[in-house]
């Protein structure tokens, strides 16, 4: 049976179309970049010299430092973690990936699938428009579920998203921090998890995770998990 598309909305203006070529810097992360000014606060010990705004700093009675910002790729990716599941689960997931993909290309918002294959022991992206991501499905459906507890390790850290979606059985607490350590501009958890227990001890833990966005999906209640979401 296919999957069936369930409808989300994605908020427009968070990344910039396919065919912009101008820079898109992090709204709320500081990075390298010395051509955006990020912020300006107060000197903290182990801060770069070479950050120091003399200027303002004798203007003010301490040290005032420039962070600087964080380039974003333009793309939004959909991480998938294609693991051993119920029948039930596996589907529900694979609603949640189509749903998020046809909510993204509805905004003209590029995005990749991504996934880790345990065959060659690295990630598959694809590349998908308005077509290309039943290609991107078939594909997935066609890799070997790994064992792992995350393939999350896959992502290189000094990788920058726009918005990282990731998609996977029922999310630990582990999953979750090392998700907080990715330079992602916004991330949002789709934790499809039959057990109405474990998911509501799970929401309770992501409190910890002020910048994760968590939505629980239980396989028999994927209409009123999805209704209502914004990506």
């Amino acid at each position: 049976m296919a999957p069936h598309i369930w409808p989300m909305q994605a908020a427009c203006g968070q990344v910039l179309s396919r065919d912009s070529e101008e820079e898109v810097f992090s709204r709320y992360r500081p990075g390298d970049d010395p051509s955006e000014v990020f912020a300006l606060r107060e000197y903290q010990p182990g801060d770069r010299l070479n950050r120091i705004h003399w200027k303002l700093s004798e203007k003010n009675s301490g040290l005032i430092v420039t962070e600087f910002s964080l380039p974003l790729g333009q793309a939004a990716v959909l991480f998938v973690e294609w693991k051993q599941a119920s029948l039930p689960e596996q589907h529900a997931l694979l609603e949640t990936l189509i749903s998020a993909s046809t909510a993204f290309s509805a905004a003209d918002i590029p995005h990749n699938l991504c996934w880790f294959d345990p065959r060659n022991e690295q990630l598959t992206t694809v590349s998908v428009n308005d077509d290309s991501v039943y290609e991107g499905l078939r594909r997935l459906m066609s890799t070997p579920v790994h064992n792992l507890s995350s393939s999350l390790h896959c992502i290189e850290p000094d990788r920058s998203i726009s918005h990282l979606v990731y998609l996977t059985g029922a999310v630990q607490p582990e999953q979750l921090a090392r998700l907080e350590q990715l330079h992602a501009d916004r991330i949002t958890v789709f934790s499809i998890d039959a057990d109405d227990a474990h998911t509501a001890c799970t929401e309770r833990e992501s409190a910890a995770f002020s910048q994760i966005e968590l939505c629980s999906v239980a396989p028999h209640r994927i209409e009123a998990a999805l209704k209502g979401v914004v990506l």
